[in-house]
């Protein structure tokens, strides 16, 4: 971040716990990009009541991976918490503000459905033995190649037989103090 931001003006890089550091206000919007996700709920609503706080007038945009119902907890390296959009706008309502708008992020489908098809061609002995790159960048060219269908239809036609996928999916949710 230091690198891409030198000579920008405007900005100024703070490390630390967003709990916790220190973060004069107010600003005219913020944005937060894939943290919810790292936090349990208590905390979720701590960080969004702070940020409401800084940025009492502005938007606050959050950019997080969810899942189409309820909560998953995902305890690998690191905990992972998948919330729906609903639950977001629970949580949002829980810290004083409301969610004004709510966009699918559809790069991020994208994405999702190249690492499922490429975990599914990973499942033929072959290239299951083959690092995920050389499967994963000849799959890439041909979901780009037939996007209308690979990328737009597809994943329409099986959520229409009832099967959820891809399994994640990503949203912009736009959130206003109440």
């Amino acid at each position: 971040a230091r690198t891409q931001l030198e000579g920008v003006q405007n900005v100024e890089l703070i490390e630390g716990d967003a709990l916790e550091a220190p973060i004069d206000g107010p600003f005219d919007g913020a944005f937060v990009g894939g943290v919810l996700m790292y936090l349990n709920r208590k905390d979720a609503v701590s960080l969004l009541k702070r940020l409401r706080e800084r940025v009492p007038a502005g938007p606050i945009v959050l950019r997080e991976s969810t899942v189409r119902r309820g909560v998953e907890v995902k305890n690998l390296d690191y905990n992972m918490v998948y919330r729906s959009p609903a639950e977001y706008s629970e949580i949002a309502s829980e810290a004083g503000l409301t969610v004004t708008a709510v966009k699918r992020n559809r790069g991020y489908a994208d994405m999702e459905i190249a690492v499922e098809m490429v975990n599914l061609a990973r499942r033929i002995p072959a290239l299951g033995r083959r690092d995920p790159a050389f499967v994963g960048r000849p799959v890439w060219r041909v979901l780009r190649g037939t996007a209308p269908i690979s990328l737009g239809l597809l994943p329409r036609a099986v959520e229409a037989l009832g099967i959820r996928w891809p399994h994640l999916t990503n949203h912009f949710m736009l959130l206003h103090s109440e």
